[in-house]
């Protein structure tokens, strides 16, 4: 939780956070692994019973040879039914679907989720894609409590890309009842 400092007489520092706090992690799949370079499937994080997740930013990395915005990573063309982003109750309802349902099938459609703050690096080797979607530029983090749950869906075979991976970043505290 923010812990509040005394900085001097008579003046507070603003609520301050602890590094137990922040959490930066990658999303997994119901067996535990992060690498979304794989055949379709879903990747989540929830901050669990009892927990309360900020979202503030998610990061994506994806490794491949010879990108283009119209490939989805080095993967040739877009894919036939592309990857979605979707915020999660605990029973599995749709709170909010990142996407407005319009999935990501190319390179190019990460711009509808980060804006400009998608990119490809090309040069010797595999080219990367980097994503960042900040959340709270929208206005204010994303909650997720108690079983609440982020979760990235992808629904082709991906297993041709070098690397994937979703990383988020935020803060998380236990809720005082």
């Amino acid at each position: 939780m923010p812990k509040e400092y005394m900085i001097g007489p008579g003046r507070k520092l603003e609520l301050c956070h602890t590094p137990e706090d922040f959490r930066y992690k990658l999303l997994r799949n119901s067996g535990g692994s992060v690498d979304i370079n794989t055949i379709a499937g879903s990747w989540r994080y929830s901050p669990g019973e009892g927990r309360l997740l900020k979202l503030r930013r998610m990061t994506v990395h994806i490794e491949d040879s010879k990108m283009d915005v119209a490939n989805f990573g080095g993967i040739a063309g877009e894919l036939l039914n592309g990857c979605l982003l979707k915020a999660h109750d605990g029973d599995g309802t749709v709170l909010l679907d990142f996407l407005d349902g319009h999935p990501i099938k190319k390179n190019g459609d990460w711009a509808l989720l980060a804006g400009v703050d998608s990119r490809v690096n090309t040069g010797t080797g595999n080219d990367e894609l980097a994503v960042r979607f900040t959340i709270s530029e929208a206005g204010d983090e994303v909650c997720f409590a108690n079983n609440q749950y982020i979760e990235f869906t992808t629904q082709d075979d991906l297993s041709a890309l070098v690397k994937f991976h979703i990383k988020l970043h935020g803060l998380e505290y236990d809720i005082l009842t």
